[in-house]
């Protein structure tokens, strides 16, 4: 079989083909890093809403199951509302 030599143009090509395969790849890698720290940062802060709103859940029923906390809750409204 004869092999046939490449142009200048083809190896140029090859060149350019491959310097372009590894900056796609270092792009990836960033976005990758980026998009992780997203995912971490939104779990974070999914967790930290639903725990907060938890204990405000809490301290509601609490408040609304016991007279003399409601009495006193309903009294400081009533200072801070100046009614």
């Amino acid at each position: 079989m004869k092999r046939k030599n490449k142009s200048l143009y083809d190896i140029a090509m090859e060149k350019k083909q491959n310097k372009n395969l590894e900056n796609n790849t270092q792009n990836l890698e960033k976005k990758s890093i980026i998009k992780l720290l997203v995912i971490i940062l939104k779990k974070i802060l999914t967790f930290s809403f639903w725990i907060i709103v938890s204990i405000l859940v809490t301290i509601g029923t609490t408040i609304m199951l016991n007279e003399a906390l409601r009495l006193d809750f309903i009294e400081k409204v009533k200072i801070s509302l100046g009614i």
